[in-house]
């Protein structure tokens, strides 16, 4: 299975482990492996780029937020 996903004994461990790839007997059957891990890092290539698409949203409204208050702070206060 190393071979054939080009990875770690290690990271097969890992990755059986999270229930990824399941052994069956005294191996693991290629074919189904292959499209476990292929869906597995689609998943994780998903998550990735939410995280990265909301970590911009939450700068932008950081920012939009910081020039609101600076304008804020321009208007002269009332009595």
């Amino acid at each position: 299975m190393t071979l054939h996903l080009d990875c770690s004994r290690a990271y097969i461990g890992k990755l059986e482990a999270e229930g990824v790839i399941q052994r069956q007997g005294d191996g693991f059957p290629l074919d189904q492996s292959r499209v476990a891990y292929l869906r597995y890092l689609r998943r994780e290539r998903r998550q990735s780029s939410r995280s990265e698409a909301d970590a911009a949203h939450v700068a932008a409204m950081t920012a939009c937020f910081r020039e609101r208050c600076n304008l804020l702070m321009l208007l002269p206060k009332g009595n």
